[in-house]
C-alpha cells in the first residue's frame, strides 16, 4: 500500500496485528498536515496504517504513519508550514484561486516624518519624547488635524505603521485640554490588554510632566 492509495481493507486487517503506539495528535478527529496531501483530519489508525480525509482529495487516503512521520511528510496541523490555512481557509483560497486574474507585490516605501506639532500640550509632547517618539508620520499628523476639525477618520496603512497613535495623540490631547472621555472598542482581549498597559504608561508619564 503506498501513501497515495485509497484504503486497502485487507492490508488494514493485517496491520491491526501490529502493536504500535501513535502520538496523541494522530487520534481520531485530529487535524493533521501532509506535505503531499495538505490539511486533513484523522479517520482512524490500525497498526501502522493511517486513514485520513484530506481537503484536496476526493476520497480517504491511507498511508503508513510511521514512515510518514520519520520522513517529515506528516505532522500536526499546528506545525504546518502554512498554519493560517486552518478552519476552512484552504478551501476558500482554492476557490478564489480560480477567479484571481492578477496579483501584484507592492514594495515598501519610507514614511514621511514631521516634527511633533508645537501646539500639543507640553505634557503630551514630553511624554512622546520620553518613549522615543521625536517625530510623527504624515498619516498621524493628518489624523490629528482631522480630529481637531471634528471629522471622523478611518486609517488604512500597513501593519506596524503607527495607526494606534493616529487616535491616541488626539485623544490624549483632548483629555489634557478638556473634560473629554474616550471609549475604546477592541476586537481582541489580548490586544486590548496591551493597549491598556501602554495607556497606563503614557498617562503616568503625562502626570509626571
Amino acid at each position: 500500500m503506498n501513501s497515495n492509495s485509497i484504503p486497502n481493507y485487507a492490508a488494514l486487517i493485517k496491520a491491526s496485528k501490529e502493536h504500535l503506539h501513535p502520538p496523541d495528535w494522530l487520534a481520531t478527529g485530529k487535524s493533521i498536515y501532509s506535505t503531499k496531501h495538505g490539511l486533513g483530519e484523522v479517520v482512524g489508525i490500525i497498526g501502522s496504517q493511517l486513514v485520513a480525509n484530506f481537503r484536496k482529495e476526493n476520497q480517504p487516503i491511507s498511508l503508513n504513519w510511521v514512515s510518514a512521520i520519520a520522513s517529515q511528510e506528516l505532522m500536526p496541523s499546528s506545525e504546518s508550514p502554512q498554519p493560517f490555512l486552518g478552519a476552512g481557509f484552504e478551501e476558500i483560497g482554492l476557490g478564489l484561486a480560480e477567479t484571481i486574474a492578477y496579483t501584484e507585490t507592492i514594495p515598501p516605501i519610507d514614511g514621511t516624518l514631521y516634527p511633533i506639532p508645537d501646539d500639543l500640550p507640553i505634557a503630551l509632547s514630553n511624554s512622546l519624547k520620553a518613549v522615543g517618539i521625536e517625530q510623527i508620520y504624515s498619516h498621524q499628523l493628518e489624523s490629528l488635524q482631522a480630529v481637531r476639525q471634528g471629522k471622523n477618520i478611518c486609517i488604512l496603512t500597513p501593519t506596524a505603521s503607527g495607526k494606534t497613535w493616529c487616535f491616541n495623540i488626539p485623544i490624549l490631547e483632548s483629555c489634557l485640554t478638556s473634560n473629554a472621555t474616550a471609549l475604546y472598542l477592541w476586537c481582541k482581549y489580548k490586544s486590548m490588554q496591551q493597549v491598556l498597559v501602554s495607556w497606563h504608561e503614557r498617562c503616568s508619564i503625562c502626570k509626571q510632566k
